[in-house]
């Protein structure tokens, strides 16, 4: 955890001759360094600077040695190690050793050919990732609108739990501090979710160790709480299962504030993600069709209420384990991406749905049913990690896609999403090998970033593109006013010292900037 960085203990061994520290600086570089790629359970490492290491005298060095000499021969193994994962990075995308042992032990059965399939019920979802692409635009009928400039627009950081999901801070319920100050009641760290449309806070209501651990949230502690008669709560996801009890509170994302939210106060928790990931919540981002009890969805309030000025929200993950990511409500800013944002008609306002009109690995099609009809649809999830493919697919995709030393992946086809914009023109997304193969960066195989899901029969077959894919695209989702079709929309993410810089100085533009900005139907 890059929190332990802080407390690691330097201990007087000459760096140069020490095999035991070599190794130890290794698994450090693997595990907190920041030219790696990331995602769901997945590539993630924070970047030790040159800048970052102590002092040489914090250090220690062998009796009689220079401090200079210790000085210059830690900086010469600094380089040596950053610049081994920087190039490794290039080739592969790295994840923990850890999750890319889960992710072998996912694909064993398959390649064997038995049956290892998540397969969601209702809203059902794995919390599992990786790859990139790129947007190939027509320049033929396109309409170009300016984003809406951001007063009132949101920012709220992220951080990467573990290379497994994106957590950020929300505020829930109020308490009065003296006269006239209100603050929430509870700052939860919470899963920003399109793929489920309920909202889930941790609460005293439960006293399981994982919940005592944690931040809850206490009902009668907060003025605007309000009881629900029919209070029981219980959904299942792919990787486990959530109880509790229906309530209604204002809920506090960045500088906005919905009034009156209906979600579920966390009572019991089934499943050992929530044991091993430490967040305190999960707000759905999906669409009303999915809500479990006919409550009406956070962002259908936001509509309603009219807090934002543009009823959209986006994503910007990296790789890097601190606040280095983000949620952006009711406006983009283009220091965070590249050319301009393609957008593709929701298909169907369940999941974040897409037209996919083929998924092809070198030519050949990937995306057909035992009967040989085309799956047409791509499900963008900010829940799940990974690729992920139907339990008819997932075979011969990975037959395709053997596991192999992380050297040779370049060697690899490019895998293409071709997606269907709302004028019936195709836009392809390719995604390099560098992108959809996986390594845990002391290891030398590499392995394809998928798994298998089963998107239920009423709203599949379909494919899904998880936060590994999102790290290298800036994905916007369009609810417009609540009446008109929704949109997906991919632009190639940027994360070059501007961006990074303005996400940790806070100094984020939202809307147009300039006149610069816009949207390509």
């Amino acid at each position: 955890r890059s929190s332990d960085l802080k407390n690691l203990q330097y201990v007087p061994t000459p760096l140069a001759t020490s095999s035991a520290m070599r190794c130890l600086f290794l698994i450090v570089s693997a595990v907190a360094s920041a030219g790696v790629h990331g995602g769901h359970p997945q590539e993630h490492t924070v970047v030790l600077h040159r800048d970052d290491l102590p002092p040489c005298t914090e250090i220690g060095r062998s009796p009689g040695a220079e401090a200079g000499t210790v000085c210059r021969r830690q900086r010469q193994h600094w380089n040596r190690q950053h610049s081994w994962l920087q190039e490794l990075s290039k080739r592969t995308t790295l994840v923990s050793h850890s999750e890319h042992a889960r992710l072998r032990r996912h694909h064993q059965p398959i390649r064997q050919g038995a049956q290892a399939s998540l397969a969601p019920s209702g809203q059902q979802r794995v919390v599992v990732g990786s790859a990139g692409a790129e947007v190939v635009s027509d320049s033929q009928h396109e309409e170009v609108h300016t984003a809406h400039s951001g007063q009132g627009a949101a920012l709220v950081r992220m951080r990467n739990l573990m290379d497994s999901q994106y957590v950020g801070p929300i505020g829930v319920g109020t308490v009065r501090r003296g006269w006239t100050n209100l603050e929430p009641q509870a700052h939860a760290n919470v899963v920003f979710d399109t793929g489920s449309t309920n909202v889930w806070i941790a609460s005293t209501l439960c006293k399981q160790k994982a919940c005592l651990e944690r931040t809850r949230y206490n009902p009668e502690q907060s003025v605007t709480y309000s009881p629900v008669r029919r209070d029981e709560l219980d959904v299942e996801f792919g990787t486990g299962e959530l109880r509790g009890r229906l309530a209604v509170d204002d809920f506090h994302v960045g500088p906005f504030t919905v009034k009156r939210q209906t979600f579920g106060m966390i009572q019991e928790e089934i499943g050992e993600v929530f044991d091993y990931l430490p967040f305190e919540g999960i707000l759905g981002l999906g669409f009303p069709s999915m809500a479990v009890n006919g409550s009406t969805p956070l962002i259908d309030n936001v509509i309603q209420q009219k807090v934002l000025p543009k009823n959209e929200f986006s994503f910007f993950f990296t790789r890097l384990p601190e606040t280095a990511s983000a949620v952006f409500f009711g406006g983009v800013d283009s220091r965070f991406y590249d050319g301009q944002i393609r957008l593709f008609p929701v298909v169907e306002e369940y999941y974040w749905t897409v037209e996919l009109v083929r998924l092809s690995l070198g030519g050949h099609v990937l995306n057909l049913d035992e009967t040989g009809a085309p799956v047409k649809r791509v499900i963008f999830d900010t829940g799940t990690t990974y690729f992920t493919a139907p339990s008819f697919a997932i075979g011969s995709i990975l037959d395709r896609l053997p596991s192999c030393l992380c050297s040779e992946v370049a060697a690899l086809p490019v895998l293409t999403y071709t997606l269907r914009d709302g004028h019936g023109l195709t836009h392809d997304v390719d995604v390099p090998a560098s992108m959809y193969m996986v390594g845990s960066g002391g290891h030398s195989i590499c392995d394809p970033a998928f798994m298998e899901v089963d998107v239920p029969d009423d709203h599949g077959p379909a494919f899904l593109l998880g936060e590994v894919f999102m790290r290298h695209f800036f994905t916007v989702f369009q609810r417009g006013d609540g009446s008109g079709p929704a949109h997906v929309g991919l632009a190639r993410a940027r994360h070059d010292p501007e961006a990074m810089a303005a996400l940790e100085m806070g100094d984020v533009r939202h809307g147009s900037v300039a006149g610069h900005e816009h949207f390509v139907h």
